[in-house]
């Protein structure tokens, strides 16, 4: 992907490490003029970095804002598929919305679409998602070509890349709630979304979506969900850089989707079984007025909870809400 001048000129600044950079250097490096090199020295400032500048020394980086700019998101994924193109927004309805909007105009596989804040994002159950600054809340398109019957394994390996993306960020171990809740301490740190359009046999798209509380403030979430949210911030004890994660996080979708384009589901709900905070529980699943209870002791082959009830016999649960009741 070609830069333009601005992103050209930030690389250069990041390439010095912080040490000066004169404009005449800059000016032959990027084969553009000096004025031309102040004015994208500006245009970084409006945008919030910190670049300090000198007589007869030039200009050095000093700081860069907590914006997921996709220059930024871009700047460490080389030849990736997911995250290959970034489209962001100050603030949007839903990530999810613009996505399928994308999806539907032939946006292709890997694009994501994220926003500082949303005015409606959406959670499960036709639920509203609060998504303040300081968040991560992003949708990715996907093509597989694969039967729709296999699409909830989209929706765990999302959540299996948020809680590999938090230890290697934040050095937190995540707890992985079924379908597509991840836990820290036993409280929600982040939710996954999908939304798929399919034929009888074969996925058109899927919409993922992510949202995860990174540096958000507590009091801005809703009263009644405060108990039970938290944010990697609070649990980590410092800022996090909020564009590490997302390559992080991006960086590690990409490995677990690579899987599940070979068909290599087995790895996949492994991997989240391994961070389940579900299996092995005793728990209560509610969907569509309808509740169930019985022990959840594993996943089918297409990310189905199996529960064993108390006459012994096993119950796919393909969707639902899920309450933890005891341990075995």
């Amino acid at each position: 992907m070609a830069l333009n001048a601005k992103e050209l000129v930030l690389k250069s600044l990041k390439e010095k490490d912080g040490k000066f950079v004169s404009g005449e250097k800059l000016s032959a490096e990027l084969k553009v003029t000096r004025a031309a090199v102040w004015k994208q020295i500006q245009a970084l400032r409006k945008d919030g970095y910190t670049i300090e500048s000198k007589p007869k020394l030039g200009y050095r980086l000093l700081g860069v804002p907590d914006v997921l700019f996709p220059w930024e998101i871009q700047a460490q994924r080389g030849r990736s598929l997911i995250g290959h193109s970034v489209h962001r927004f100050d603030e949007l309805d839903s990530t999810m919305d613009k996505a399928e909007e994308l999806a539907q105009a032939g946006g292709e596989e890997g694009l994501v679409v994220v926003a500082e804040t949303q005015k409606r994002g959406k959670g499960r159950m036709g639920r509203m998602w609060l998504s303040p600054q300081g968040g991560v809340w992003l949708s990715i398109i996907l093509r597989p070509k694969i039967h729709p019957r296999y699409a909830p394994i989209l929706s765990l390996m999302a959540a299996v890349a948020v809680a590999r993306a938090i230890w290697r960020v934040c050095h937190l171990e995540a707890k992985l709630k079924w379908p597509n809740d991840v836990l820290l301490e036993g409280r929600k740190v982040s939710g996954i979304l999908t939304k798929i359009n399919a034929e009888t046999d074969l996925i058109n798209y899927v919409i993922v979506g992510v949202g995860v509380n990174v540096n958000v403030n507590p009091a801005s979430l809703d009263p009644r969900l405060r108990e039970a949210a938290t944010c990697l911030k609070d649990e980590a004890g410092r800022e996090i850089s909020r564009t590490t994660f997302v390559q992080v996080l991006l960086e590690e979708k990409e490995k677990l989707y690579r899987l599940f384009l070979r068909r290599d589901f087995t790895a996949i709900l492994n991997a989240w079984k391994r961070l389940s905070d579900t299996l092995g529980r005793w728990v209560r699943v509610e969907f569509q007025g309808e509740a169930v209870e019985g022990e959840a002791v594993d996943l089918d082959g297409t990310g189905g909870l199996l529960l064993k009830l108390a006459d012994g016999s096993l119950r796919q649960v393909l969707a639902g809400d899920v309450k933890v009741l005891r341990n075995r």
